[in-house]
């Protein structure tokens, strides 16, 4: 939950107060499905849990139509804390992820010949569509989201690189 935890504190950050949905917008507008392994769902448990661990500040709104109360949020000192203790953690402290496809690729032996290069021709045209939507959307994303997207493009190519020379 660190990662999620961390992406929300920061979305959170940028856009204080606010309310649960405003920051599900706002990772919802960085595409951050995409690249972080974050359900969008769970914002709002993430939300109301760091509130209880006293990271964030939740305001409760009066009552709206209909009977219902909104609820904003903002960063305590021990969430601004939390946030730069999180931030330093992972420039600094390099993390191992852990990809399902490496898992697969140790049995590839195990794969009739055909089936494992058409696995790879569509994985990697699903990359090579992927990198030409994320191409799209770097142009219109914010300094901090293009950084992330290049480098994720980065990774895909290199993947495509990879590919091309596992199927020739």
């Amino acid at each position: 939950m660190t990662a999620s935890r961390l992406l929300i504190l920061g979305a959170l950050r940028q856009i204080q107060p606010a309310h649960g949905y405003q920051v599900r917008q706002e990772l919802e507008r960085w595409e951050a499905d995409k690249w972080a392994n974050i359900a969008y769902g769970s914002i709002y448990h993430a939300l109301n849990s760091m509130a209880e661990e006293g990271l964030l500040e939740m305001r409760v709104e009066l009552e709206r139509k209909g009977g219902t109360t909104k609820k904003t949020y903002v960063l305590t000192h021990d969430g601004e804390k939390e946030y730069r203790h999180l931030l330093t953690e992972y420039w600094w402290e390099p993390k191992v992820v852990h990809d399902p496809f490496q898992l697969a690729l140790t049995f590839a032996p195990d794969m009739p010949q055909k089936d494992y290069h058409d696995a790879l021709e569509m994985r990697k045209r699903l990359a090579l569509e992927t990198i030409g939507h994320l191409r799209q959307r770097q142009l219109v994303s914010l300094q901090h989201v293009r950084a992330a997207i290049g480098l994720s493009i980065r990774q895909l190519e290199a993947f495509v690189s990879w590919a091309d020379e596992q199927i020739t």
